[in-house]
């Protein structure tokens, strides 16, 4: 589900093209920093990456300052005050099959 909807959530700003700032490779660990570019938008766009055996993949990333794991850990935690895990399954469960319809 986060991945369905950190794409589509994406989606939006439709980069026109992109600029690689930096990188910095910390053990199994590493960022790359980056701009994304529409029209007269430029917006942030940080990845946090982990070595696995098959290659680098993406953990987390961070748009205009906002990180990604973090937002929907604190909403994760909310919804874990006031309902319970089957029910929050149930829903993600639903969520996902109406994201995947829409595809």
């Amino acid at each position: 589900l986060l991945r369905i909807r950190s794409i589509k959530g994406l989606g939006r700003y439709r980069a026109d093209r992109f600029d690689y700032l930096s990188e910095e490779i910390d053990g199994e660990t590493a960022v790359v920093n980056t701009l994304a570019y529409f029209e007269d938008d430029e917006v942030t766009l940080d990845y946090e990456l982990a070595a696995t055996d098959s290659g680098w993949v993406i953990v987390n990333y961070i748009v205009d300052d906002v990180d990604t794991v973090r937002s929907y850990n604190r909403r994760f935690q909310r919804l874990l005050r006031d309902e319970t895990v089957d029910d929050i399954i149930q829903r993600l469960r639903e969520s996902i099959a109406e994201h995947e319809a829409e595809s």
